[in-house]
C-alpha cells in the first residue's frame, strides 16, 4: 500500500474514532413497529425486528478489512436471519441506526473478537424496510444497511 493511501485511511479512522468530526447522517428508516428480543456474541439471536414469521432463510455478513461489513448493502427477503461474523481481534458491534441517530433499542449486538475465534451475532428481520446499522466503536467509518423486501 502506498504511503499516501495509508495516510488517507489513517486520517479517516482517526476522524471516525473521535478525532473531532461531527457525524452527519440521515435519520434511520427503521419501521416504528420494530420489536427486539435480545442476546448476542455467542451465536445466539441478538434480536427479531418486526412481528412477522421467520422464513428459515439466512444471510451472512463478514466484518472485513478496513472496518467494513461485507456485503453492503445486504439484501434479503422478509423473515431472513442475518448473521454477522467477526474474524477480527477487535470488538465490533452491529447497532441499529446511524452514528448520529443510534437505535440500540431495535438491535445492538456486540462481538468481541479478542481470543474468541470468530464470534457471531444474528438478527431476524420480519418486517419490510431498510435497516441502517453501524459499529458503535468505529462510527461513520463502519456502517451498513440491511434491505428487507416482501
Amino acid at each position: 500500500m502506498s504511503p499516501w493511501i495509508a495516510a488517507v485511511a489513517l486520517s479517516g479512522l482517526l476522524v471516525a474514532c473521535g478525532g473531532g468530526a461531527t457525524p452527519v447522517a440521515s435519520p434511520p428508516a427503521t419501521p416504528a413497529s420494530a420489536a427486539p428480543s435480545a442476546s448476542d456474541g455467542d451465536g445466539a439471536a441478538c434480536a427479531t425486528v418486526g412481528d412477522g414469521q421467520e422464513s428459515g432463510a439466512t444471510a451472512a455478513v463478514v466484518i472485513g478489512q478496513f472496518f467494513q461489513y461485507d456485503p453492503d448493502p445486504t439484501e434479503v427477503t422478509i423473515g431472513t436471519t442475518v448473521t454477522w461474523t467477526n474474524p477480527d481481534n477487535l470488538l465490533h458491534t452491529v447497532t441499529a441506526g446511524t452514528p448520529a441517530a443510534p437505535q440500540a433499542e431495535v438491535f445492538d449486538c456486540e462481538m468481541d473478537g479478542v481470543g474468541d475465534g470468530e464470534p457471531t451475532a444474528s438478527v431476524t428481520f420480519t418486517a419490510v424496510g431498510e435497516y441502517p446499522y453501524f459499529c458503535t466503536r468505529h462510527g461513520d467509518a463502519m456502517t451498513g444497511t440491511v434491505v428487507v423486501t416482501g
